[in-house]
């Protein structure tokens, strides 16, 4: 009998703990500061920037989504931008690769003001009601 896969790395249950609106926040400022002043400020990474902030292992060399861990973290990010899109912050964008988030202006407004994360964490809440 095949063994079942095994879940989600243990540290992933720790990201899960978190406040919505504050990982949402925190991999926000994480994500788009460093390319805040591109022309087409996207996101890249948004599984990596995820995983660092939990410290949870992910594979070394590819993000395969049909790993446990990988394809929760995948979940959770998709859950974080759906959040950004409600708030008027980022959305799914068009490019080459078709797929990623692209900061919006209301976004950029909120990153290039005094305390970043916390008018994000503002905008999201304000947004993003707890269910």
């Amino acid at each position: 009998m095949p063994k079942p896969p095994a879940g989600p790395a243990p540290e992933f249950a720790a990201l899960l703990a978190m406040d919505r609106v504050e990982l949402a926040a925190e991999v926000f400022v994480g994500a788009f500061m460093p390319v805040l002043d591109e022309a087409y400020p996207r996101a890249r990474e948004l599984g990596r920037t995820l995983a660092a902030i939990g410290s949870v292992p992910l594979g070394k060399w590819t993000f395969d989504t049909d790993r446990p861990t990988d394809g929760a973290i995948a979940r959770l990010v998709t859950e974080l931008s759906l959040m950004w899109e409600r708030a008027g912050l980022a959305a799914r964008g068009v490019f080459m690769e078709g797929n990623g988030i692209v900061l919006l202006f209301r976004g950029e407004e909120l990153l290039r003001r005094g305390d970043a994360r916390s008018t994000v964490a503002d905008a999201l809440r304000a947004a993003n009601p707890p269910y």
